[in-house]
């Protein structure tokens, strides 16, 4: 009865957890995805694009965590980019690596 949720996350995001831009990502195709109707369905508040291109900015640079990544922002802001790195694991955008190894395969 739980095949239809084997593939969905079993831990929880920490400031230790890896980030890193899914394969061939780029701003551009983010940007898309993002704004994208499904993307942007449902009231809750998103934290702005530019935000989010902020913290993908420093996922290109290189493998970061998500500690490290919100080290970035103002304390009053990190809360909701938190929010939106998740936000863009759910669309591909980047993917999450807890210290035990991938999430998802």
């Amino acid at each position: 009865p739980f095949t239809l949720f084997e593939s969905y996350p079993t831990e929880a995001l920490t400031a230790r957890t890896g980030v890193a831009a899914s394969p061939g990502m780029t701003w551009e195709i983010a940007e898309a995805r993002l704004s994208s109707g499904l993307a942007t369905i449902g009231d809750w508040p998103r934290p702005p694009l530019a935000e989010m291109h902020e913290a993908f900015d420093h996922v290109t640079d290189g493998g970061e965590t998500v500690g490290a990544i919100l080290e970035h922002f103002p304390a009053h802001r990190r809360n909701f980019v938190e929010r939106g790195l998740l936000w863009m694991a759910k669309f591909q955008v980047i993917d999450l690596t807890p210290s035990g190894g991938p999430i998802v395969d």
